[in-house]
Order: C-alpha cells, then sequence, then structure tokens
C-alpha cells in the first residue's frame, strides 16, 4: 500500500505520471497533431533505444518551456477553481507531456485541451474537497514521502511495468537543470507531494465511508468532479 501511495505522490509532482495513467485508460476526443506532436513523430519514428527517446523527448518538452517563458502572456490563467488558478505554463507543459506520452506508445493524438484542462480541475477539485474535510499533511509525512519516493528512483532496479515511469521521473528532473537536492528539497516538490498526500488520504476516506469501492471506483469519482462542480470552475482555453 505504501509503494502505491508513493507512485501516487510523484505523479502529482511531476504530472506526467498521473497523467500516464490517466491516458493509459482514457478513450475519449481527441485532438487534432500539434507542431510539437509532429516532432516528435520525427523523434520516435528515428532509430534510437527508448531511453533515447525519452530523453529526446523531454529536451523537446524543455526547448518549449524555456520558449514560453520568453512570452509576457506565460502567467496567463486558463482556469479558475474556485479561487484557485491554472496557469498557462503548468497547463502547457501538462499538454507537452501528453504529446510526448502519446508518441512515446505509438499513438497519434492526445485529448484536446478541454479534456486535458479537466483532468487538472479534477486534481485541484479533489484536493479542495480534502481540505474542506480537514484532511491534513504533516511535514513528517511529506518528508518521509519524499525520502522513499526518492530512494526509488535512484537507488532501486525497477520492475519492467515500472521502469517506464521512472525513466520520465528521471528526466523530468534532468530538464529543471537543478540539482538531485535541490529538487527534491524545492519549496514546489514539497508542495507537490504535499498536495499529493492529501488526495490519496481523501481517496482512503472515501474508500472506508463506502464512497467509492477502490483505486479505480476512486479515480471514476475524481474524474466527475469537473461535472458535479462546474459551477465553481472558470475557464480561458482561448489564448
Amino acid at each position: 500500500m505504501r509503494r502505491k501511495v508513493a507512485i501516487i505522490a510523484v505523479s502529482a509532482i511531476i504530472s506526467v505520471i498521473a497523467l500516464y495513467l490517466y491516458l493509459f485508460q482514457l478513450d475519449q476526443t481527441q485532438s487534432e497533431p500539434s507542431t510539437f506532436s509532429a516532432e516528435l513523430d520525427v523523434t520516435m519514428s528515428s532509430a534510437l533505444t527508448d531511453d533515447q527517446k525519452i530523453s529526446a523527448g523531454f529536451d523537446a518538452i524543455k526547448a518549449q518551456l524555456d520558449q514560453l517563458k520568453k512570452d509576457k502572456e506565460n502567467t496567463d490563467v486558463v482556469a479558475m477553481v474556485d479561487g484557485a488558478a491554472i496557469d498557462k505554463e503548468k497547463f502547457v507543459f501538462y499538454k507537452l507531456n501528453a504529446e510526448l506520452t502519446h508518441a512515446l506508445r505509438g499513438k497519434e493524438n492526445v485529448p484536446d485541451d478541454k479534456t486535458l484542462l479537466d483532468n487538472m480541475i479534477n486534481d485541484e477539485l479533489a484536493l479542495q474537497q480534502a481540505i474542506q474535510l480537514g484532511i491534513t499533511a504533516s511535514e513528517e509525512e511529506v518528508n518521509d514521502e519524499i525520502a522513499y519516493q526518492r530512494s526509488v528512483i535512484e537507488n532501486e532496479k525497477p520492475a519492467s511495468e515500472n521502469e517506464f515511469v521512472l525513466k520520465l521521473m528521471q528526466n523530468r528532473i534532468r530538464i529543471t537543470g537543478v540539482t538531485d537536492d535541490e529538487f527534491w528539497t524545492s519549496d514546489c516538490v514539497r508542495n507537490e507531494y504535499k498536495n499529493a498526500i492529501l488526495r490519496g488520504k481523501l481517496m482512503t476516506e472515501l474508500i472506508q465511508d463506502g464512497t467509492v469501492k477502490d483505486f479505480e471506483d476512486y479515480y471514476a469519482y475524481k474524474n466527475d468532479l469537473v461535472n458535479k462542480f462546474s459551477d465553481r470552475i472558470t475557464y480561458n482555453l482561448e489564448l
């Protein structure tokens, strides 16, 4: 159980792992390929190893994000969720990860922007629900989860089913341009771990009170929050 919670936590930090789990079971509206997707198609079709493809894909993501940071509009908000903002840079990173994940899996198109944004909104709504229920995460819990996940990534030889996810995480750290210590101790990472722990505890509480049956049922519950609380959401996708 601890390993599953840790994987949930790290997915929230880098977005891409949660995104991978989400896209793995998603069969919804898809968008037309973007320029970035076309560039990835060239990379993915070349004679590279899987590790090289992941590395090249994250290099392309970094180039896109670096360009976005030069744009004065990079602080625009794409959605407001009951007072909490989802900014353009975070959404673009999430979308680029979706395109990379699809390319690595040999899929042609990614879900459209609205579908991707709704998934981010569902995560925020789940976090808000956890806070409203009085669920908390202590500094010790955050420290323990960070230490555990860092150990998994840096020291363990992953099973084949986890190797892909861990390679994504390693490359996510690499493109930040900071040291491993700086990454793991950053306020951003600590905050994302805390939020992930809160969502994990929400899942546990909902299972215990009978609201949902299991992990899969919780994801179905969470993915419907955007419809249940539509009055709390303001979209601004026309950027």
